[in-house]
């Protein structure tokens, strides 16, 4: 009976226990719940804030950008316009120094023709024939040598042409064909003149200056190059009959000349 009676009272005691250790560990899980939602809410609310500053600090990165962008942008337009600047300064210059050299080149015909003048004008009058071919040597000697003003202003624009400034260069050789439209340099004005035509692609304005030669100048020669460049042209604008037109000129009127080969071959590639 004590035995039966000691079981039971172990039994309940046990009861007692596991019960009382589920209500603990059921109380433990409440507290545990409670901890995890009150951690959960602060951290959703330290990534709320995180977020809220990589968003702040995205904007001021993107502000920053634009802005960085912008000054780039200005300054490139501000150095664009200084470039801009610089070359027309540059272009001005280049004008200024033209038209200065080929004032200098009229000056220097103007001064060369006053001392032929006073050359002619203080020339004594020969006393004998010794005294006659004296004379006649003295003319020859370099001290009274003078170039023509048709000499001295192509070449000064020739000089000019060799520096670059074809601009200048071909206003320079329209002038000088208006002024000095008979000269033995007119020919070759106008093959520079055609050249520089060509450059700015005025195939066809080149082309007819280039005829201007053979035309006015049968007897130059720069007549071969002329027809050798305006048959190239000829090529140049798909005008293949122009082309073999002055091409075979050249070959038949000029056999032995350099560019007669290199026309004969333009000549075989025509179809």
């Amino acid at each position: 009976m004590s035995n039966r009676f000691g079981r039971i009272r172990g039994v309940a005691f046990l009861v007692l226990a596991g019960a009382l250790a589920g209500c603990a560990t059921s109380g433990d899980l409440q507290d545990l719940q409670y901890e995890l939602r009150r951690l959960t809410a602060r951290q959703d609310s330290a990534m709320a804030a995180l977020m809220r500053s990589v968003d702040r600090a995205n904007g001021q990165a993107l502000d920053s950008v634009a802005e960085l962008a912008q000054m780039l942008f200005d300054m490139r337009g501000e150095v664009n316009n200084r470039l801009l600047a610089i070359q027309n300064q540059q272009l001005v210059m280049g004008e200024l120094v033209g038209q200065s050299q080929y004032s200098l080149a009229q000056m220097t015909e103007e001064l060369n023709a006053q001392r032929r003048q006073i050359a002619l004008v203080s020339r004594p009058a020969p006393v004998d024939t010794l005294e006659g071919e004296a004379q006649e040597a003295a003319d020859d000697s370099p001290e009274t040598q003078f170039s023509d003003p048709d000499e001295d202003a192509y070449q000064a624009l020739v000089e000019m042409l060799d520096r670059g400034l074809s601009g200048t260069a071909r206003r320079g050789f329209e002038t000088f064909l208006e002024e000095y439209p008979n000269s033995d340099f007119a020919p070759g004005a106008y093959l520079h003149l055609a050249e520089l035509k060509a450059l700015e692609d005025e195939l066809d304005e080149a082309i007819d200056t280039y005829l201007l030669i053979p035309d006015l100048f049968p007897e130059a020669e720069e007549v071969p190059r002329a027809l050798f460049q305006a048959g190239l042209l000829c090529i140049a604008i798909d005008d293949d009959a122009r082309a073999r037109e002055y091409l075979q000129r050249l070959v038949d009127s000029y056999p032995d000349h350099a560019l007669t080969p290199r026309a004969r071959e333009r000549l075989e590639e025509i179809p």
